[in-house]
């Protein structure tokens, strides 16, 4: 399956990506804490005195992960990158002037090799640990990503992964638009293209979360969770539908996404009726895949 990244939708609010990429503030408070340090501590808990003297950080969205990440591991260099110009723009403002560590760049990591910003392609062999933090997610020419992600990595180098688990929508009248697979075959898949491209998954779990909201907070979020999906459109027979077609077809996303992952507080059984200004019960899938590259 041809698979691409594709930016997120430029949302102001940086409360916006709070789950579907790396952890924003809003107001100068978190929002909530996503567990965001429990993929650095697993790091810290497998590898207590390892130093990782170049770190690649897939998907820095503001930056914020990035930074907890290089005050967490001994490193010397940083280079954290994110297909999204604004994001990259407001990560190198919040970030400390005079911090040479970190290097922001505007990168899509699933393009061609040869596309690949100098910065980047320096790294070639070079690069101890890669992480990503709920970003992999919006990439869909996968195989490509990984093939990069091997050519940076240094042998016996280390990558951990924390990915949003995509679920299923149901689609009762245009369903054959929309490319699904289930969050456990998205897991296999990533872990197949990994070894593909010569990186060994050592550790690999899913898990699943649930959050409170009231609905003026996560209609920020909303756009971002269709916006999962609508990537997922067969692009090739959505372009022959007229404009009142593929609106029926972004309606039946933006409903079918409603009722996969918003439920009712203290009735997860019941689906949340949105614009009813209740609180409503968050529920979403992932997994965290782990491994490194053989030394050979």
């Amino acid at each position: 399956m041809c698979r691409r990244l594709v930016c997120r939708p430029s949302i102001r609010n940086p409360m916006g990506q709070v789950i579907l990429s790396n952890s924003y503030m809003a107001d100068g408070k978190a929002l909530c804490s996503l567990k965001r340090g429990n993929l650095i501590q697993t790091i810290l808990s497998d590898y207590p005195a390892r130093k990782f003297p170049i770190i690649l950080d897939i998907g820095c969205g503001s930056g914020n992960l990035t930074r907890f990440l290089a005050n967490s591991i001994p490193n010397e260099e940083i280079i954290a990158i994110d297909n999204d110009p604004d994001m990259v723009s407001f990560s190198v403002k919040n970030t400390t002037p005079g911090n040479f560590k970190i290097k922001f760049l505007c990168q899509d990591i699933s393009i061609p090799w040869a596309q690949l910003d100098p910065e980047l392609t320096r790294l070639a062999g070079q690069v101890d640990l890669i992480f990503s933090n709920y970003v992999l997610h919006w990439v869909i020419d996968i195989r490509t990503a990984c093939q990069n992600l091997s050519r940076l990595l240094k042998q016996g180098g280390l990558f951990y992964f924390n990915i949003f688990g995509v679920k299923p929508l149901s689609i009762p009248n245009f369903g054959k638009y929309l490319k699904q697979e289930s969050v456990e075959d998205q897991l296999a898949g990533i872990m197949a293209t990994l070894k593909l491209n010569g990186l060994q998954v050592t550790r690999q779990n899913m898990y699943s979360y649930e959050w409170h909201y009231t609905e003026k907070d996560f209609e920020v979020l909303m756009p971002l969770m269709y916006a999962m999906h609508n990537v997922r459109i067969d692009s090739t027979s959505f372009t022959k539908l007229d404009a009142l077609e593929r609106d029926k077809i972004r309606q039946e996303i933006r409903i079918g996404c409603n009722e996969a992952y918003l439920f009712q507080v203290g009735n997860k059984g019941k689906i949340y009726p949105v614009g009813s200004g209740d609180p409503l019960l968050y529920c979403y899938d992932g997994f965290v895949i782990q491994g490194g590259k053989l030394v050979k």
